[in-house]
């Protein structure tokens, strides 16, 4: 005698009944792995936006401070390049003039 399936009312779903296992066991498993594959592929994308977040503030921070770097440095430079500036005029200032000689023929 053949057991009818109570999950399956009509004959019209019948093959859609061979697509699930035939054990309680496979059923369960299939049950199971049906509601953990969503849960899983939800977890997944929750730890990857967070991931992305951390990196987008991580790579936002590292800017802020090479750009504070960036102006320290060019601050330095140019206050080498004044005191450069201001030696070499004083240097300019305080040494004769050159005077272009005049050629003989």
């Amino acid at each position: 005698m053949k057991r009818k399936d109570p999950f399956i009312p009509s004959a019209k779903k019948r093959g859609f009944a061979k697509l699930l296992p035939a054990g309680i066991r496979a059923r369960l498993f299939l049950l199971i792995i049906l509601v953990l594959l969503p849960q899983g592929l939800f977890l997944t994308w929750i730890y990857n936006e967070r991931y992305q977040t951390q990196r987008t503030q991580a790579m936002n921070t590292e800017l802020e401070v090479a750009q504070g770097v960036a102006m320290a440095f060019s601050g330095y430079v140019e206050g080498v390049w004044r005191k450069n500036h201001a030696i070499g005029e004083a240097i300019r200032m305080f040494s004769p003039p050159v005077l272009p000689k005049a050629r003989s023929s």
